[in-house]
């Protein structure tokens, strides 16, 4: 439990469907409004496979797809100046649009872009609030005791990606930032060290269990 108003986000992974951008910012600017300015928008540009199929959309390159969200957050920040507008792009064309029901902050809700390749994390740079790193996978907690087993632990794991020594090995994912393999005592240092040296401020968890519940109660 916490006495602070707690902020919350949604991670819209992208979609080639025209006139994706209307639905994006209505529901922002909904959100914003429901949470009393607590609202933070996440979006990317897609990249598993398997959401494109399973809603019949094929799945395009990774520069068209940058290239659209690029179109996408120019749209959604003159969505959300609250005056009419127009706009014509490669991917998407606006006419006379204005956005009814603004968020609550202004200029608009913090904006999160992820990705892991240069350009996408460039453009990130320059337009986001927040940017979220996404290289391998969400942070990955495995609670061990023993050296012995943290070794055991990221072996199963290299094993179960497919990664060979040359690519990582098991030392290099006990260090990698996208696991937290050892004790809490050790998860909570960790996360420290990566929050000191990279200024990381939020951590995204793939599990969500007891143990996350009492990582995130230390780092309070």
């Amino acid at each position: 439990m916490t006495d602070k108003p707690f902020r919350f986000g949604l991670y819209d992974p992208g979609s080639p469907k025209r006139g994706e951008w209307i639905e994006k910012a209505r529901k922002a600017a909904c959100l914003d409004i429901l949470s009393e300015g607590r609202f933070e928008l996440g979006l990317g540009t897609g990249w598993y496979s398997k959401d494109y199929s399973a809603a019949g959309i094929a799945l395009e390159s990774p520069g068209v797809r940058i290239s659209r969200m690029e179109e996408t957050v120019k749209i959604l920040n003159k969505a959300f100046s609250g005056e009419s507008f127009s706009f014509q792009g490669r991917f998407y064309k606006v006419d006379e649009f204005k956005l009814s029901g603004l968020p609550v902050q202004r200029p608009r809700p913090p904006l999160m872009l992820g990705g892991g390749g240069k350009r996408m994390l460039s453009f990130a740079a320059q337009e986001a609030d927040i940017v979220s790193l996404l290289c391998i996978h969400f942070m990955s907690i495995k609670p061990t005791e023993s050296r012995e087993e943290q070794e055991m632990v990221a072996a199963e794991i290299q094993r179960n990606w497919g990664l060979p020594d040359s690519v990582m090995n098991p030392k290099d994912i006990i260090a990698s930032p996208h696991f937290l393999i050892g004790s809490e005592d050790e998860m909570v240092e960790k996360m420290l060290h990566l929050r000191s040296l990279f200024g990381f401020t939020y951590f995204v968890f793939f599990e969500h269990n007891e143990t996350c519940a009492r990582l995130i109660k230390r780092l309070k």
